[in-house]
């Protein structure tokens, strides 16, 4: 089963406030500076970022397919076996480590000893629904119930 990132009005804010950054640049290049490398370096280097933003914003998602979590956002892409998964804390954000996630206040994952990762599907309920029906032995937590990490 096939689920989307959500994404929030801080993601998109994020978003579009790096594009527009990217492109001012690629303005300026053509504007203020004669030298063809320097334009050619920043317009290549904007276009780079832009597309990967692109990237990231229409292709986060989350599969469950059989017994295996796949997730995907830009070029961070992986598999988590569900029977691994011991612990979900929801309307949580992790801030920094494993992020496949557009949106805060998302899932957070934790799988065999000491590994996690940050994710918001759209659709959250049906979501645990589905992993509880793989492995009903995995702890679902609201963040207010989650020991500060």
């Amino acid at each position: 089963m096939l689920f989307n990132g959500r994404k929030d009005r801080l993601f998109n804010l994020i978003f579009i406030s790096m594009g527009v950054i990217m492109l001012c640049l690629i303005f300026l290049a053509f504007w203020g500076s004669s030298k063809f490398f320097v334009r050619m370096i920043l317009t290549l280097t904007s276009l780079l970022v832009i597309g990967y933003l692109i990237w990231i914003y229409l292709d986060t998602s989350y599969t469950l397919v059989k017994e295996r979590l796949n997730y995907r956002s830009g070029l961070l892409k992986g598999s988590i076996d569900i029977q691994k998964i011991h612990e979900v804390i929801r309307g949580k954000t992790m801030w920094a480590g494993n992020r496949a996630a557009t949106a805060r206040n998302g899932l957070i994952i934790k799988y065999e000893r000491f590994n996690s990762i940050y994710i918001s599907p759209e659709q959250e309920d049906v979501f645990l629904q589905q992993l509880l029906a793989v492995n009903p032995d995995i702890k679902i937590l609201q963040a207010s119930e989650s020991p500060v990490y």
